[in-house]
């Protein structure tokens, strides 16, 4: 059984935060976090942080893609009869209730939802986190 991890958006501090000394506390609909920061212990709860969630996939350098990050993959199409590549972009999202965790990805300036498991078998090695939507305000989604 795979355990959930976790990021969070520090709001006041307007960074992110994860590792080994991030910790989070869940209870019903609400979370507190708790982390060391040059041996000072940092507290907040889901007023001062935004949580993200691991998808459980890496991008091409093996980075962790979370909810909240873009992504750009190179998507190939045989139009006419010839190969084209097409540049994506997009953001990841990750939401609770289809029987589970959905992860999900909107193709910027598209307004397209397409699962984000279809673009890693059609794409895998070419997916590239660029971003998240906490440092890259405002995105046309």
């Amino acid at each position: 059984m795979n355990i959930p991890q976790f990021r969070v958006w520090d709001k006041s501090k307007y960074r992110m935060i994860q590792g080994d000394l991030l910790n989070i506390s869940f209870g019903g609909n609400n979370f507190g976090v708790y982390y060391l920061e040059e041996s000072e212990l940092c507290l907040g709860n889901e007023e001062d942080f935004i949580l993200m969630m691991w998808t459980g996939l890496t991008d091409q350098n093996n980075t962790r893609i979370y909810d909240g990050d873009i992504i750009e993959f190179i998507e190939f199409n045989f139009e006419h009869g010839m190969e084209v590549e097409y540049e994506r972009k997009g953001v990841v999202s990750v939401d609770f209730g289809c029987d589970g965790v959905c992860t999900s990805f909107t193709i910027l300036g598209e307004k397209m939802e397409i699962p984000l498991t279809f673009i890693t078998e059609i794409a895998s090695d070419t997916i590239l986190v660029i971003g998240n939507t906490m440092k890259e305000k405002p995105l046309n989604v």
